[in-house]
């Protein structure tokens, strides 16, 4: 019995110090570049915005590890199944592609294989509002680890 407690306890500890990836990191409010939404960035990311007419493109940076890319249209179809299908197909259709690492109705992670030594993973989370489509990736110029990939997913929702 005493055994028994003693684990119980052990793992209520355990579990009670895993800390939050999160934490420390700010809101960073996006309705300044003309995109309505509030996300969760590490301190001091620096947010960078372009207007392409139909397309805003908007990337929150802290190197090493955090870089996400936000792009903002007006919405052709109202329907966020299709929104979803078409990001599958484009990341799917990367010669990189290896797998689908988890999978939501407004967001999936996934896998890249680079080459037989490095794996690279990448995400995206996307919605509908204001008759516009919002879709959230990370950021395309570096190599993310999977917890990377899962904070910054993380941040956005």
């Amino acid at each position: 019995m005493k055994k028994e407690i003693l684990l119980f306890f052990a793992a209520i500890l355990m579990f009670s110090c895993t800390s939050d990836p999160l934490k420390d990191w700010k809101k960073v409010d996006l309705n300044p570049y003309q995109a309505n939404v509030v996300i969760l960035a590490p301190d001091s990311a620096v947010v960078v915005a372009d207007d392409l007419g139909i397309v805003k493109d908007i990337t929150i940076i802290k190197a090493p590890d955090y870089s996400v890319q936000l792009f903002v249209n007006e919405s052709s179809n109202p329907d966020l199944a299709a929104l979803k299908k078409s990001q599958l197909e484009e990341v799917k259709g990367n010669r990189l592609f290896s797998k689908i690492i988890e999978e939501k109705d407004d967001g999936f992670i996934y896998e890249n294989k680079i080459d037989d030594k490095t794996t690279s993973y990448g995400f995206r989370y996307f919605f509908q509002k204001d008759g516009k489509d919002y879709v959230f990736q990370q950021g395309l110029s570096d190599i993310f680890t999977l917890d990377e990939v899962r904070n910054m997913y993380l941040g956005v929702q």
